[in-house]
């Protein structure tokens, strides 16, 4: 009984904080670049199996030249598109 109490809290745990651990970096720009005027600056987003972006669709609205160069520097971009 112990034994089964100390898995299900394991499991548990583990269910919980997976989500919360792992954050791409397609997440940290949407949540970097929310909505501004109505508009989500992330239109789409793939990350590959490491997290890292692969495609990205961005509104540059209201952007600074820096947010921009931030958001190409991702070395692993093959598809971007830019309104």
């Amino acid at each position: 009984m112990k034994l089964n109490s100390k898995l299900l809290k394991t499991l548990s745990f583990l269910v919980l904080s997976t989500p919360i651990a792992y954050a791409g970096d397609c997440e940290k720009l949407k949540e970097k670049y929310p909505y501004g005027n109505g508009i989500s600056y992330i239109e789409n987003c793939k990350e590959n199996t490491d997290g890292k972006i692969i495609e990205i669709h961005f509104y540059d609205h209201n952007m600074t030249d820096k947010d921009v160069e931030e958001i190409l520097s991702n070395d692993t971009i093959k598809s971007l598109y830019v309104k």
